[in-house]
């Protein structure tokens, strides 16, 4: 790595470190621990000076932030599919710039449980669901309130347990920690339409991840989980005893069944993963492949009928990518012959 991960430009480590050190006073320990963090990729945060030294910005600015979140937020809500409405805290700009900076630079060091598929590099709905295709029996479990229910302390925990790619630990000290985490919460939570809230989500759910993973094993039935969506599957026909422990293993850590969203479905019934059909492959429901068909029929037959809908003809072709790269190969040659 030649340069520090920040937003001022430190032209080599020595000089970034050594100009670091000297304006902000770092001790030789903490010299020698921004260097250890340096080694591994990560931002060396070693006091609460940094960061704001990083953005050049004040440190008042950084601690109005985290004492006074709401104002650099906005709220809006929008209609859930399944009805009522969905309350989402979106980030306003600068306060947006540092969690996006600290989801790229910090973050993406985070060591998350191999069965969790969502927000996550390279992995999709699909790879979420190609463990439970052609399964017997399907147990779906959903969390209520997900980002809601990680609280300041268990996000701030989070900064203090981070895994880096070498699966070396990486610890922040402890008023960091707070820090990034009073940048990344709202009235002690996570805010849904934040950029770090669903790794930071992924984080604080690997202890359950590991719970339940186990209690999966000895069902002997494979687990995953995309988001607030847990999938069972396997030969064990389950029943609400199953459906006990899962919530028990939930409520040990802070996280709460939606009770109207969990359900059991025999090989009989259609086995639906986070929107993707499992019983023999795994894609979207008919209905909505059906739907998407008849669009492209449209667009290659009377391209006058789908005028200024390239750009969402081009997304639905990019998502069939990922379960039938073929069909959507047919999808973007008709985009092709829109433009």
């Amino acid at each position: 790595m030649k340069s520090l991960p920040l937003l001022v430009s430190l032209p080599t480590t020595v000089l970034a470190l050594h100009l670091l050190a000297r304006e902000l006073g770092w001790t030789e320990d903490q010299r020698e621990q921004a260097r250890a963090f340096y080694q591994r990729g990560m931002p060396p945060l070693v006091d609460t000076h940094t960061l704001p030294f990083l953005f050049g910005v004040s440190p008042r600015l950084i601690a109005d932030m985290r004492r006074n979140p709401r104002g650099y937020y906005r709220r809006f809500r929008i209609r859930k599919k399944a009805g009522g409405q969905r309350s989402i805290l979106a980030p306003r700009r600068f306060i947006k710039v540092i969690q996006t900076w600290i989801l790229r630079h910090v973050l993406e060091h985070a060591d998350i449980h191999e069965c969790a598929t969502g927000f996550r590099k390279d992995t999709n709905i699909f790879d979420n669901a190609a463990p439970h295709v052609g399964n017997s029996n399907l147990l779906v479990v959903d969390i209520k309130d997900f980002f809601g229910s990680v609280d300041q302390s268990s996000v701030s925990d989070s900064f203090r347990t981070l895994t880096n790619a070498l699966d070396a630990p990486l610890t922040y000290p402890r008023d960091v920690a707070e820090q990034l985490a009073d940048l990344c919460t709202v009235d002690g939570s996570l805010p849904q339409g934040a950029p770090g809230s669903p790794v930071l989500a992924n984080i604080s759910m690997r202890g359950a991840d590991q719970e339940l993973a186990s209690l999966a094993e000895s069902w002997g039935c494979g687990y995953t989980r995309y988001a607030d969506d847990l999938a069972f599957s396997g030969p064990l026909t389950f029943s609400e005893e199953h459906v006990a422990g899962v919530v028990a293993i939930l409520a040990r850590h802070g996280f709460e069944q939606n009770s109207r969203k969990t359900r059991i479905i025999g090989m009989g019934g259609r086995q639906v993963i986070a929107g993707v059909v499992v019983n023999a492959v795994a894609q979207p429901p008919r209905w909505k492949r059906r739907r998407w068909r008849a669009m492209f029929h449209r667009a290659a037959t009377d391209p006058t009928r789908v005028v200024a809908k390239e750009a969402y003809l081009q997304g639905v072709a990019s998502f069939v990518n990922q379960y039938s790269p073929s069909l959507a190969t047919e999808y973007h040659s008709i985009v092709q012959g829109l433009q």
